[in-house]
C-alpha cells in the first residue's frame, strides 16, 4: 500500500478534503506507477464514504488516443484491435503524428468534463495522464483554475523497479484495458518527471 505524505498547501487553499469542495486531481508519474490504480481506490473509498454522493470522474489521454484512432482510422483500429499491446502502441504514436489535430480532439473532452464538475458543485476530476511537466499541465490546471476550482497534485516517488513490476503485471493480465507500456518509454518519463512548483496547484502530495 502507499504510504501518503502530506506536502505544501497555499495559503488561501480550500480544504481539498471536504466532501463539497469540487476539485481537479493531477496524478504526476511516469506510466506504471499505479496512478490509475490508487485514484480508482480513492474513487471508490470517497463514494462508499459519501453514500453515493460523491461523483469522481476520469478525464484520460490514453482513452481519447483510442477514441481518436477509431474515429479517424476505423478500418486501421479494426485490424489492430484483436492485439491490445499494438493497438495501443499504434494509437500512441497515430495521436503523436497528428498532435495538432488529436489536441483539438482531446480537449473539448476534457473541458465538457470541468464544466459538469462546475455544474455539479462537488465532486471529483481525475486528469487520468502522466502530468510529467508543467507544459503538459497547463492547460488543464489553467482551466480549472479560471473555473474557480482547487487543484490537487500527487506526486508519485515511487522507484523505476516499481514501474517495471507494474507493467509487467499489466502485460500478463488479460483483462487489463490498456496495454503494457515499452520499459525505454518508462524509463524516458521518469527522467523528465518534473514536481510542481509552488503555487502551480493549490496542494501537493507524495506517494511513496
Amino acid at each position: 500500500e502507499a504510504d501518503l505524505v502530506a506536502g505544501w498547501e497555499s495559503r488561501c487553499a480550500i480544504d481539498v478534503d471536504a466532501v463539497d469542495c469540487a476539485r481537479v486531481v493531477f496524478p504526476i508519474g511516469a506510466s506504471s506507477c499505479g496512478k490509475s490504480t490508487m485514484m480508482t481506490n480513492m474513487a471508490n473509498d470517497l463514494r462508499l464514504a459519501t453514500g453515493g454522493r460523491m461523483k469522481t470522474t476520469f478525464f484520460g489521454l490514453d482513452h481519447a488516443r483510442l477514441a481518436f484512432f477509431k474515429e479517424r482510422e476505423p478500418e486501421a483500429y479494426k485490424e489492430v484491435e484483436h492485439d491490445r499491446d499494438t493497438l495501443y502502441n499504434v494509437a500512441w504514436h497515430y495521436a503523436n503524428l497528428h498532435s495538432a489535430a488529436f489536441s483539438q480532439y482531446e480537449l473539448p473532452v476534457f473541458m465538457h468534463k470541468l464544466d459538469e464538475l462546475v455544474r455539479a458543485g462537488k465532486g471529483v476530476l481525475v486528469v487520468d495522464n502522466t502530468n510529467l511537466s508543467k507544459s503538459a499541465r497547463r492547460r488543464y490546471v489553467s482551466a480549472a483554475a479560471q473555473k474557480k476550482l482547487a487543484t490537487v497534485a500527487y506526486v508519485f516517488m515511487r522507484p523505476l523497479a516499481t514501474h517495471f513490476n507494474f507493467t509487467a503485471k499489466r502485460a500478463a493480465d488479460p483483462t487489463a484495458i490498456l496495454g503494457a507500456v515499452p520499459e525505454h518509454r518508462i524509463r524516458q518519463q521518469y527522467l523528465v518527471r518534473r514536481i510542481p512548483y509552488l503555487g502551480e496547484v493549490d496542494v501537493m502530495r507524495f506517494i511513496w
